[in-house]
């Protein structure tokens, strides 16, 4: 005999489906690296997705590693980057991409734009990849000039908002940095 779903078991999952459809959609036409002069105006498409409790936890540790970088970023008197669903969905696939590959590199040297052709259009300040669980990547990047520097790029000043994306495949952490 089948039993049906408890409560809180239906409440987690319309919570997770709130939150989920509030990462697939922008708040603003900008923040879909649109403007007020385009145009043809377009929207992400509503995808509802159930996460599997794998991808539950990747999406957590990826959040993690967001928040360990910004209490790094307002120590040293940046700003705290924002949590981009662009950013995330296009670091998230360069770090399946370089499984895939068994590669380890950086986007600059993939023959294109990676984050254009995956719905950035800003400028990325800096990208990390590293290796570790999310509090040792952290740790690693501070620990290294060049990674610190990329993860505390702060000097486009303060009329912009800074924005991040953190992806992860079993080749490591992607970090990507931006500002608009």
């Amino acid at each position: 005999m089948r039993s049906r779903p408890s409560i809180p078991f239906i409440a987690l999952i319309t919570l997770g489906l709130f939150v989920l459809t509030t990462l697939l959609i922008p708040a603003t036409p900008r923040a879909a690296g649109l403007t007020d002069s385009d145009p043809h105006r377009s929207y992400l498409p509503l995808v509802l997705h159930t996460l599997s409790a794998d991808e539950a936890l990747v999406l957590a540790a990826r959040r993690q590693v967001i928040a360990l970088v910004n209490v790094e970023r307002v120590a040293s008197g940046c700003a705290a980057a924002s949590e981009n669903s662009i950013l995330m969905h296009a670091t998230q696939a360069w770090s399946t991409s370089l499984a895939a590959t068994q590669t380890i590199t950086h986007t600059s040297a993939y023959p294109g734009d990676w984050y254009a052709e995956h719905g950035w259009h800003a400028p990325i300040l800096g990208e990390n990849i590293g290796l570790g669980n999310r509090n040792e990547v952290v740790h690693h990047w501070m620990s290294s000039p060049a990674h610190r520097a990329a993860l505390l790029a702060c000097d486009a000043g303060p009329a912009y908002r800074y924005e991040i994306g953190v992806g992860f495949d079993s080749y490591g952490w992607i970090l990507a940095i931006s500002a608009e």
